[in-house]
């Protein structure tokens, strides 16, 4: 295997990684707004 191919599978494994990331930080973000707008008797 090339150094090329392999810096590109890399790239693409955490690029992967950081979509993952990005998914669950929106999805926390989106459950916490629905939380505060939902509870505001809470806070």
């Amino acid at each position: 295997m090339s150094p090329l191919h392999e810096l590109i599978m890399a790239n693409r494994r955490s690029l992967r990684h950081a979509l993952g990331f990005m998914v669950v930080f929106v999805g926390g973000l989106i459950l916490v707004a629905k939380l505060l707008t939902a509870a505001p008797g809470w806070f």
